[in-house]
């Protein structure tokens, strides 16, 4: 009987499907609290609809640098040096009361140092090809791959 009954259990789990991600891999999740004022939690709830979900997301893409958190947008763009916040009244505040827009810097993939404000990209490839990007540190030293003859 206890056989038939495990094996009921791995056909029929208890409780909401797992959740992956695009990968398929399963999300593992944990219950947080959050504190809002009812007035906030209710424009969260009449603009989204299911408040968890919207949180999680916003979370999830702030991790990822695809939300901005000082001015509660998602119009971010990738750009060589890293992700960038395009709203305008942040561009405009950024460095008076506003953090900087940039969310976060990639790495040169030529030495593997951060980018930052000192040390920005250098585009290395002519007009027609295919953009080869170094940073200020070690475009000097830049040594291209030979071509195929």
């Amino acid at each position: 009987m206890s056989e038939n009954q495990n094996d009921w259990r791995q056909r029929n789990p208890v409780g909401r499907p797992k959740k992956v991600d695009r990968d398929g891999q399963t999300i593992y999740r944990v219950p947080t609290s959050i504190y809002l004022d009812i007035r906030m939690k209710e424009w969260l709830v009449e603009k989204t609809g299911n408040l968890s979900e919207w949180v999680e997301k916003m979370i999830y893409k702030a991790h990822q640098s695809e939300y901005c958190f000082w001015c509660f947008d998602d119009n971010i763009i990738e750009v060589h040096h890293g992700w960038v916040c395009k709203n305008d009244r942040h561009r405009q505040m950024a460095g008076r009361g506003a953090p900087s827009v940039v969310l976060a810097y990639k790495e040169c993939p030529n030495c593997k140092s951060k980018f930052n404000a000192r040390n920005m990209p250098c585009l290395m490839s002519e007009p027609d090809e295919e953009d080869i990007i170094t940073c200020g540190m070690c475009k000097d030293e830049y040594d291209p791959l030979p071509q195929d003859a």
